[in-house]
């Protein structure tokens, strides 16, 4: 098949179901069409291309044959099981509170496969609600490949579906049949399928599409065009009630444009849901001023601290008067960001008396003295965290790297696991202008705090990295991440280096740097 024919194979399928073809799968899509032309006995693809775009009833059953052929179903019951602790512990008890009185649930689980999500709520409301009998629940389970939905209504599941289930759930709650497990009558009754695309599907043609306190789609966007996802997005929003959830998988919508949820953030997931107010959110985070990322850069930096700044982004503006071109030489000469945009530090309340002391001189940037106190406790205490982390930032604040990565690296020897020595780290290599080093390290943070506001920092410094390299896309992701955790915090929070920028104020600034990204 010629490669402009491939091109509109592909173009078509997105717009028909939403979903990415890259280049490299173009000779798999081709040979799957070309097996299917043959058997429908074509002479050539672009006759089978006038089929697909045909709008007959004859074209809308080629649709139904070719989409098990292109999309790969995959599912098991309890799949993540981060976000149904998270379902199990906060999202659905809070449905149900709020349900009590009218005993009515509606549960839409979008792009369902062959049914064990759909099967797992069931399964877990079964254990929240105690009179379950008594309420009135649906779980609505959609996907666009027949094949799948009618595997999911015959509920007959091997024993791959179960490779993350308690043998215990899956003998209260399934049939022996055959060689696997057939889902009992109880669980099954408030489960239904239907067809439904996301893509080209219309709400308005359903009444079963509507008043939904929780949408559940995960692992489909990472399939979907961006634009697509923005449409399935949208049409979520409408199927909720006001103050309902939406769930997707791992970082699914980051990136994406005018997404009118809420975010919240938890250590499993984030969770979106519709606001109250009819108004998109993103009409609660306009920009109210111009702020670019050279005055973010240098309202939040270190030196502030210490030359007593403590000013807005806007009154550092008018009084320094400094304008961008000389804002943006400052920050290339620091090589700086954020240093920590949410104070991330020491738990002070669990020190040892000694290095509680030691801590207290280096506020006070006594730093001999510091350092004195700390060699003396180490001598008597070897392998301590607190003791080489709070090394690493006084010899780090004095410009002594070298003693500043000796001890970082001392202290992920005692806890791998901490975020505060990479911190320490990661400004190293930005200053000394390693950026590949500073890279790798904002990630290992990432990786490390998983989605939550101690990564806030790591998000900016990467973005910034990404501007520098001139990768726009990842610059702006990253930002939006940033951005997205600090929804989560108290407006009036205080970044750690300047005593009156609040997080509201960090997110005007964050916001204009989005915008302003091609």
């Amino acid at each position: 098949m010629d490669e402009i024919l491939i091109q509109r194979f592909a173009q078509l399928i997105s717009a028909q179901i939403g979903l990415q073809i890259r280049l490299q799968d173009y000779p798999v899509l081709s040979q799957k069409i070309v097996t299917r032309a043959r058997e429908l006995r074509y002479s050539h693809p672009q006759d089978y291309y006038n089929l697909l775009t045909g709008e007959t009833s004859v074209s809308q059953n080629e649709w139904r044959q070719l989409i098990p052929l292109i999309t790969t179903p995959e599912s098991y019951f309890f799949r993540d099981r981060g976000q149904f602790k998270l379902l199990q512990t906060v999202i659905l008890p809070q449905l149900i509170a709020r349900k009590k009185e009218s005993k009515q649930l509606q549960i839409w689980s979008a792009g369902c496969s062959t049914g064990e999500e759909p099967y797992s709520l069931s399964l877990l409301l079964q254990q929240l609600i105690p009179n379950w009998e008594e309420w009135k629940i649906l779980i609505l389970g959609t996907d666009i490949n027949e094949l799948s939905l009618e595997k999911a209504r015959q509920g007959i599941y091997s024993a791959w579906s179960f490779r993350q289930v308690d043998s215990e759930i899956i003998s209260k709650s399934f049939l022996a049949w055959g060689g696997g497990w057939k889902i009992n009558p109880k669980t099954r009754k408030s489960v239904k399928f239907m067809n439904f695309n996301l893509v080209q599907g219309d709400l308005a043609d359903d009444s079963k599409l509507r008043n939904f306190d929780l949408v559940i789609c995960r692992n489909v966007f990472v399939y979907f065009e961006k634009h697509h996802i923005s449409q399935a997005i949208n049409k979520f929003y409408q199927a909720l009630q006001p103050e309902g959830y939406l769930i997707t998988a791992h970082s699914e919508l980051q990136g994406v444009e005018n997404n009118p949820f809420k975010a919240t953030i938890f250590p499993e997931s984030v969770i979106y849901q519709r606001p109250k107010e009819t108004e998109s959110i993103s009409q609660h985070f306009i920009p109210s001023s111009k702020l670019d990322r050279s005055t973010l850069c240098i309202v939040l930096s270190p030196e502030n601290q210490k030359n007593g700044s403590n000013l807005s982004p806007e009154t550092h503006l008018k009084k320094n008067n400094i304008n961008q071109k000389s804002l943006q030489s400052q920050v290339d000469l620091k090589s700086k960001i954020v240093h920590s945009s949410i104070a991330t530090d020491i738990n002070y309340s669990k020190l040892t008396v000694e290095i509680e002391e030691a801590y207290k001189l280096f506020k006070h940037k006594k730093y001999k003295e510091a350092i004195q106190k700390i060699n003396l406790f180490l001598d008597k205490n070897k392998s301590n965290f607190d003791a080489y982390y709070l090394l690493g930032k006084i010899y780090a604040n004095l410009g002594q790297y070298k003693e500043a990565i000796s001890y970082c690296q001392k202290a992920i020897t005692v806890d791998s696991l901490s975020v505060l020595p990479c911190y320490i780290l990661l400004n190293i290599a930005e200053e000394i202008n390693n950026k590949e080093e500073a890279k790798k390290l904002a990630k290992r943070i990432i990786y490390l705090s998983g989605i939550s506001p101690s990564s806030i920092s790591a998000y900016v410094k990467l973005a910034f990295l990404y501007e520098q390299e001139d990768n726009q896309k990842k610059a702006k992701q990253n930002y939006t991440i940033a951005l997205e955790l600090l929804q989560q915090l108290p407006p009036q929070a205080k970044v750690e280096y300047t005593e009156d920028l609040t997080v509201a104020e960090l997110k005007i600034s964050l916001i204009s740097i989005i915008n302003n990204i091609n």
